[in-house]
């Protein structure tokens, strides 16, 4: 699988990992679920062990629900700041 980070790091821009390894698995799971939204954690993954990798991950306690959605959420809204239309289907 190729990792796209430059396109997850500009939305998660604020997130703050206490690891690297947190972040590199981070971005693979979010490219994993973005070539495949229908499916399932399994199935996204590609392989057993990418899922459990997955799964140990949203296990993990040094990752944090609540900051990954206030990331992603000014993300937007800074996007929405300098978007140049007139209304937004949000």
């Amino acid at each position: 699988m190729t990792v796209k980070y430059s396109n997850w790091e500009t939305e998660f821009v604020d997130a703050k990992f206490v690891d690297q390894r947190l972040k590199t698995r981070f971005f693979k799971i979010m490219d994993a679920f973005a070539a495949a939204p229908d499916k399932s954690t399994w199935a996204a993954a590609g392989s057993g062990s990418s899922a459990k990798a997955a799964y140990r991950f949203f296990r993990n306690t040094d990752v944090s629900k609540d900051e990954l959605l206030d990331s992603v959420s000014g993300a937007t809204v800074e996007k929405m700041k300098y978007a140049d239309a007139e209304w937004m289907l949000l």
